[in-house]
């Protein structure tokens, strides 16, 4: 005997109640899942009568037993997902994906509970790694939903309103499915799971490598919610000005900054004002400048990059044709409408060679907003980002001096980025902040060998007067790389260091060339002294192919490199002996 009417509206109450457990989010951090537990065992309560029913068989194709069945099982998989059981959580719900192949195998209808029921799969999946069987299941609902789409299209005009396009939830507690209205509502909902579809083949791609398919479905995903209206505005505009810098970052600056143009429109327009005293609105505020700062640094770089490269005469500073046509490709909003909403567009031009006024525009505008990140991001409250912040700041000034042809305003602009990096390694403790102080040395002991070759360029002919400042420079950023390299060390006595990680062997090989190259750049008009630098250059040069004979392994991260040493370090000898014989200059 089927369920009666009663049965079913009483399903339907004990179920709406469930979901309102699971949503609880008021657990002691003792039983963090208890509602969720008692939803469950709700869920399987109704589940074993849906069973008992099912065993009488004879029922109809939208029978209330069979999709209730699909749509139990789904939620006690998602409940189990939530409380960790992943095991139990994909039985269910693979349990609920065969009843729908069973039973709806070209079932248009089931749109929703199948579309639901292979999220959760794929999300399941994604807990696991196993990146591949996600992205089949994905794909799968993604031509579910195409192949729903060309049903709807080929309902026409009126027929729409009377011919039911989607089975519900909460359709499932309900007999003769045809003759009642559909809700109106059934299609967007519908819409919705599949931006969770969207989003969830974005991450996955991520998780994979696949860079440039996640900008995509991450685009459809942003798209589709502006469509909807279906958005937590603060979240969506973090959301696409993230996704302008995968655009940047190669070099597609038109897309790139569209992206961030329609993001401070949002922002500017739908959220409160910027007085206003919610901390994840000041966050908010604070990560979107900083975003914005890495687009500039990324502006600025891709412009001295360009001015290297052969294709600089044929771009002359301006997007290529291609780029152009695929902003449209990426667009949220309309021009007229960011016009309307007094959004300003965004610098997006590359630098033209030698143009400094174009360059210090950009480096204005960026140091404005990293100054104003900075208000949130303090050094009191937010060590670890207000130092990146000050890094950001460093970088500015590098890519600005690369615009400038006067070494005095490019050596002011090196002491200044110097200056701020000191003084940062003075308040922060390299206990803590090991990685960036590393950074920091590293980036130091490049500055002030970058210095010291300016300031050669510059006063070849007074060298004997500029000796100690030269010497200084290169002291300096000795004494950087050093320390660089002495991070790594897991006691002062050690030659070099152990092992280090893959991404740092490159760094490691080169500190230790700077370091030595460094002596042998020193000036001195005393015979013993100069043999004495070529001496402590082999052992620098030394060391580091001591390292990597150490963790062959490794050679690979750093061959060129490593390769430069060892001819260098096969001269050195000869170059002592022609020293250690001739009359040095006074």
């Amino acid at each position: 005997m089927p369920p009666s009417t009663t049965w079913l509206q009483n399903a339907r109450s004990n179920y709406m109640f469930a979901k309102t457990l699971t949503e609880n989010y008021q657990d002691s951090e003792e039983e963090p899942y208890r509602s969720k537990y008692a939803a469950r065992t709700r869920l399987m309560t109704m589940l074993d009568a849906v069973d008992r029913f099912l065993e009488e068989g004879n029922l109809e194709n939208y029978s209330p037993v069979r999709l209730l069945s699909i749509l139990l099982n789904l939620e006690i998989g998602v409940i189990d997902q939530e409380t960790e059981e992943l095991s139990t959580g994909e039985q269910h719900l693979t349990k609920a994906k065969a009843l729908c192949e069973e039973w709806y195998p070209d079932d248009n209808l089931v749109i929703v509970l199948r579309l639901n029921i292979l999220n959760q799969l794929s999300y399941l999946y994604t807990m696991r790694a196993d990146y591949e069987k996600a992205l089949s299941i994905l794909q799968e609902a993604q031509a579910y939903f195409e192949k729903w789409t060309t049903f709807k299209s080929n309902i026409n005009g009126e027929e729409t309103k009377k011919i039911r396009t989607v089975i519900e939830f909460l359709d499932c507690f309900e007999y003769n499915l045809n003759e009642k209205v559909q809700d109106s509502n059934g299609e967007v909902n519908l819409d919705k799971t599949f931006t969770q579809t969207l989003y969830f083949l974005a991450q996955v791609y991520e998780k994979m490598g696949d860079s440039a398919k996640s900008a995509v479905y991450c685009y459809r995903t942003l798209k589709k919610q502006l469509i909807l209206n279906h958005y937590k505005t603060l979240e969506w505009c973090i959301n696409t000005a993230t996704l302008s810098q995968y655009f940047a970052g190669i070099d597609k600056f038109g897309i790139s900054s569209h992206l961030l143009r329609v993001a401070k429109a949002m922002m500017d327009s739908k959220l409160p004002p910027k007085n206003d005293d919610d901390e994840d609105l000041k966050k908010g505020r604070a990560d979107f400048q900083r975003i914005m700062v890495k687009y500039y640094l990324m502006l600025l770089d891709c412009s001295s990059r360009q001015h290297t490269s052969e294709e600089s005469e044929k771009t002359n500073g301006q997007k290529p044709l291609q780029e152009q046509e695929k902003v449209e490709e990426y667009r949220l909003l309309e021009e007229d409408e960011l016009n309307r909403m007094s959004c300003s567009p965004i610098i997006d031009k590359l630098v033209e060679f030698g143009n400094f006024d174009q360059a210090k525009a950009i480096f204005v505008e960026a140091q404005k907003l990293l100054n104003l990140a900075k208000e949130y991001y303090t050094l009191n409250e937010h060590a670890s980002d207000y130092v990146d912040c000050i890094q950001d700041h460093s970088k500015l000034y590098r890519h600005l001096s690369s615009f400038d042809f006067d070494v005095d305003r490019k050596c002011k602009m090196y002491k200044r980025r110097v200056d701020m990096l000191e003084e940062i390694l003075k308040e922060i403790n390299p206990k803590h902040f090991m990685a960036q102080c590393r950074q920091i040395w590293f980036e130091l002991g490049e500055a002030y060998n970058e210095m010291y070759e300016m300031k050669v360029s510059k006063e070849k002919d007074q060298v004997t007067t500029s000796a100690k400042k030269l010497n200084s420079l290169l002291k300096k950023s000795t004494e950087h790389f050093v320390a660089f390299i002495d991070s790594f060390r897991e006691n002062k006595n050690e030659p070099i260091p152990p092992k280090v990680p893959d991404e740092m062997v490159k760094p490691l090989i080169i500190a230790y060339f700077g370091a030595g190259r460094n002596y042998t750049k020193i000036l001195t008009a005393d015979k013993k002294d100069v043999i004495s630098n070529w001496n402590k250059c082999e052992e620098f040069y030394s060391q580091a192919v001591k390292y990597i004979d150490n963790n062959p392994d490794q050679k690979s991260q750093a061959q060129i490199e490593l390769d430069l040493i060892q001819e260098m370090r096969e001269l050195i000898p000869k170059r002592i002996m022609m020293i250690a014989g001739a009359n040095m200059m006074a």
